[in-house]
């Protein structure tokens, strides 16, 4: 029910096709955008420890354990998101 929502959002503010998460005219897959997204929200949450409170470190190790379970287990719920939203599989999120 979540990914048949996320499918019609996604028809309304695409409706010439679907998301499209590119880079000097490459389309990125969603392996790339997970490693993107991991690569950055673990900088940002060791900023965010050292700027605002320590408590921020729980996400980085949130961020870490996702990626360990998600190369033993093929399964990445960032992926499950945005397979629905239409972006391009890779290699290791089929």
């Amino acid at each position: 029910m979540l990914l048949r929502r996320m499918r019609r959002l996604n028809e309304a503010f695409y409706p010439f096709g679907k998301l499209k998460v590119q880079r000097e005219g490459v389309t990125m897959s969603i392996d790339r955008v997970v490693l993107a997204f991991a690569g950055f929200m673990i900088p940002a949450s060791l900023v965010l420890s050292q700027l605002h409170h320590p408590a921020w470190l729980w996400l980085t190790g949130f961020v870490g354990a996702n990626l360990l379970q998600s190369a033993f287990t093929g399964c990445c719920p960032l992926a499950l998101v945005l397979r629905a939203l239409g972006v391009r599989p890779g290699e290791a999120f089929h």
